[in-house]
């Protein structure tokens, strides 16, 4: 429903349906124009899902708008919860960004592709691993989770098993 074009100076434009801020424009207009996301610089990898969308910088810094999945303020867990879940895991809140806006994580190596699902991201790097963040809800970053829970992890996790 929206569409990222990068240009060969590392700038990024954007167009189509922007009703959770996928445009990264600071706004929810949609477009059939294509204008640049002012906010970002030097992207060399973009990728688009239903609501967000990512993009690498050359300095491997990830950014991501569209509609965010993240942990409620204060979420705690009970020592049993943090023993049957994988870190980061937690009830789903979700609230639209309308500007890019940074994810830190450390990573083995340089990001190479970026995939996109509904709600869900993935990133390979260069060393072969894959990293998801996202929502979890029907095990679509690769590890179980409660059927009744929704999940989610809110920076890039690794996927183990894939190397």
């Amino acid at each position: 429903s929206h569409t990222a074009v990068l240009t060969s100076k590392g700038k990024l434009l954007t167009f189509g349906s922007n009703y959770l801020g996928q445009l990264g424009q600071g706004e929810m207009r949609k477009t059939s124009s294509p204008n640049f996301v002012a906010t970002l610089e030097n992207v060399y990898l973009v990728g688009c899902g239903l609501v967000p969308t990512v993009a690498v910088t050359r300095d491997q810094r990830i950014y991501v708008w569209g509609r965010r999945m993240q942990p409620p303020p204060r979420y705690e867990r009970s020592r049993l919860e943090r023993k049957k879940r994988p870190t980061g895991y937690s009830p789903r809140v979700s609230y639209s960004v309308f500007l890019p806006q940074h994810i830190p994580c450390e990573l083995d190596s340089k990001i190479t592709q970026i995939t996109c699902g509904a709600c869900h991201s993935l990133l390979t790097t260069e060393s072969g691993r894959t990293y998801a963040w996202g929502s979890n809800d029907s095990g679509q970053l690769g590890w179980e989770t409660p059927s009744n829970i929704y999940a989610l992890q809110p920076k890039p996790l690794l996927i183990g098993g894939l190397e």
